[in-house]
């Protein structure tokens, strides 16, 4: 499918709507909404439209929807969630408060929402956090995970990119079969979204975040 290069006013419309309401939603992923296997494969065949460096395409997806395997990788995740909200300090600010409450809401509910997806990389895990083969590495799969959440989004319905911690991998691994020499980048659910409308998110003014040269 070709497209033009300048997109029509509606089609610019839509896209304006989805970029700026793409949000990690964790409270309003409905747990007992469905989600249409066809529609999850049309927008990760869109996703893997996303940038990867030198064309070597290391994304990997794994998508599960069976219940009990759903239910296992969730109590692993919930029970990661509680040790490491454990050695964190309180926080007064309520923003910060809001969104850890969003965030140990997701964890317990995690195993119940319709779909979770893992995004892989066939590539091992870069050994330093900085330098061109972390930038290569991660190049190659964060971009086409929001590129699924856009695509999603688009669909109606949320996601929210959650962190593999090592300490968690090797059971993920085990219940997906996933192969030991691929890394897991990231953990995405995916479900309805509740309510009728979404927002732009607070962010900062632009003359703050951009210099003009």
């Amino acid at each position: 499918m070709r497209v033009p290069t300048t997109l029509p006013a509606a089609d610019l419309a839509g896209a304006e709507a989805v970029l700026s309401t793409t949000r990690a939603v964790r409270r309003r992923l409905d747990a007992d909404g469905p989600v249409d296997p066809g529609v999850l494969r049309q927008c990760l065949e869109l996703a893997g439209q996303a940038p990867s460096a030198g064309d070597r395409q290391p994304l990997r997806w794994v998508v599960v929807t069976d219940k009990d395997t759903r239910a296992a990788l969730g109590e692993i995740y919930r029970a990661a969630c509680a040790s490491f909200d454990a050695d964190r300090p309180p926080v007064s600010d309520e923003t910060t408060r809001r969104l850890r409450a969003a965030s140990t809401d997701l964890a317990i509910r995690m195993g119940s929402l319709p779909a979770l997806v893992l995004a892989c990389t066939t590539e091992p895990a870069p050994t330093e956090a900085t330098g061109t083969v972390a930038a290569r590495s991660w190049g190659s799969v964060l971009p086409a995970v929001w590129s699924l959440q856009q695509a999603l989004r688009a669909y109606g319905l949320g996601s929210c990119p959650t962190t593999v911690r090592p300490a968690r991998a090797d059971k993920f691994r085990a219940l997906t079969k996933i192969p030991r020499e691929w890394t897991l980048a990231a953990l995405l659910p995916v479900a309805p979204i509740t309510g009728d409308t979404l927002s732009p998110a607070p962010r900062r003014e632009l003359e703050e975040i951009v210099t003009w040269i």
